[in-house]
């Protein structure tokens, strides 16, 4: 016998609710209908089973849900409720049909279109809604910690009103998040939870261009602050202020007034490119040495390549006898046992001279290249002839890192003995001409070199800021698209 159907109430969802209160819809639909025979004439009461199917098509296809149930007609109604207990696991996101079958009967034609009720409709899709209410208008709890809320890719705050984003901590009133926007673009704020801003980030400052990010060390005082458009000038300026120094990075500015650091916040040991000092002196009276011989020494421990100036000075006395020659010949050197080859400055009393006791200051110096490393210098004498002593002897290094010049270095010695080999020739006009124009080659060509370097370095960085806003922009592009 072929059976056939009349539905009283199809597919009815139990969604029954008005838009303003929406629960968790059950994911169940109810059906209710008639049998009869091929005749129209209703079936006997009984038990009878159905086996029931969800389709996207209204003809053919595969089905996507398919329950069976054994139901009881009387006087050929029925009424079933299908999904139970877990529910019917499609999206309902497009047009679904119904099949049945009664039995081992072929699936009864043409299959019912499932319809929404009346208040489901709201729910269709774009959903706008507009309501004055004290609470939320939508409020959704996971209980099972994962998330209330995952969207595809984008999502819109605001438009024809201010967007304001809140995240909130558990027990604390005020957000501890706030994504706003301003008069100048939009801010990120973030707070303590007694309300309280420690940090904020603005897309544009009070000239309305150029980002502003402020962090604060404690509930009034800002100690980081980077101002990308400071005054409307299009420079940035970079400040942090503790509670008893701070340091300021201002591109307004220019030469010393665009750093400043607290006072000895820079040494030595961590430049590694400042000037250095050692000395060493004396006073007591000594008798000169016959042969060559240290009459001070100190080492100084440099941190790169540089030069060393050596400054020598010492109070020279002489007995003389008439008639005979006094001679003493000084100068500073890095090997104790050799002056270099223009580092013999002599003291000298001629034979004619009266008998008596002479004396004079005496001073020598000398530039050496070093490595960086420990490095010790002399002061060296040597009595030639004639009976001498020294006091109130000083040695003096300087260590000096760069060349601003043409810098000879003191020379070994070259001479047996000492001597000079070029004769103490002063310079002639043309050659003083000549060293002038070399030093000034010099420092020109290290003003250009350290010029280039910072070109090709801001340059980079110029190029590595491009790329990176193109990249930014790019995605964003992606984002709105």
């Amino acid at each position: 016998m072929r059976r056939r159907w009349f539905p009283l109430l199809a597919l009815l969802p139990l969604l029954i609710a008005a838009p303003a209160v929406r629960a968790q819809a059950p994911g169940t639909l109810s059906y209710q209908g008639v049998l009869t025979d091929d005749l129209g004439q209703i079936v006997p009461d009984g038990s009878y089973g159905l086996t029931f199917r969800l389709y996207d098509v209204a003809v053919g296809g595969a089905a996507l849900f398919t329950e069976n149930q054994t139901v009881t007609v009387v006087r050929g109604g029925f009424s079933v409720v299908l999904g139970l207990p877990g529910g019917i696991a499609l999206p309902f996101d497009r047009t679904y049909y119904l099949g049945i079958q009664v039995g081992a009967d072929p699936e009864m034609l043409p299959r019912p279109r499932l319809t929404a009720s009346p208040y489901a409709l709201s729910l269709r899709l774009p959903y706008a809604q507009t309501l004055a209410s004290a609470s939320p208008l939508i409020s959704l709890t996971n209980t099972s910690g994962a998330a209330e809320l995952k969207l595809g890719s984008r999502l819109d705050v605001g438009g024809t009103n201010e967007g304001r984003l809140h995240v909130y901590r558990p027990a604390v009133a005020d957000p501890v998040v706030r994504i706003v926007t301003t008069f100048f673009g939009g801010a990120i704020w973030t707070h303590e939870p007694q309300g309280v801003g420690y940090a904020t980030f603005q897309s544009a400052d009070a000239e309305g261009e150029g980002g502003y990010l402020a962090v604060y060390r404690n509930d009034a005082t800002q100690g980081f602050a980077v101002d990308g458009n400071r005054n409307g000038t299009q420079e940035p300026r970079v400040s942090i202020a503790g509670s008893a120094q701070s340091a300021v990075f201002d591109f307004t500015q220019t030469g010393n007034a665009a750093v400043a650091l607290p006072v000895d916040a820079v040494s030595a040991g961590e430049t590694l490119d400042e000037a250095g000092l050692a000395a060493e002196h004396g006073t007591s009276s000594t008798a000169m040495p016959s042969g060559l011989g240290t009459i001070l020494s100190r080492t100084i421990t440099v941190p790169g390549a540089g030069y060393c100036l050596v400054i020598g000075s010492l109070d020279v006395s002489f007995s003389h006898a008439n008639g005979t020659q006094s001679h003493a010949h000084f100068g500073v050197s890095d090997d104790p046992a050799s002056l270099p080859s223009n580092q013999d400055v002599p003291f000298l009393i001629a034979p004619a001279a009266a008998t008596g006791q002479y004396a004079t200051p005496v001073t020598v110096h000398g530039v050496f290249t070093v490595a960086a490393g420990s490095h010790t210098f002399y002061l060296l004498g040597q009595e030639l002839s004639g009976a001498a002593s020294y006091a109130d002897r000083s040695l003096t290094v300087l260590f000096v890192p760069t060349a601003y010049g043409t810098v000879t270095s003191t020379a070994p010695n070259l001479v047996a003995g000492g001597g000079d080999p070029a004769g103490g020739v002063p310079l002639s006009p043309a050659e003083i001409s000549a060293e002038r124009a070399k030093g000034e080659a010099f420092h020109r060509a290290r003003v250009e070199r350290e010029l280039g370097e910072m070109r090709a370095r801001l340059l980079e960085l110029q190029q590595q800021l491009e790329a990176l806003g193109a990249a930014h922009a790019a995605a964003a592009s992606a984002k709105e698209r």
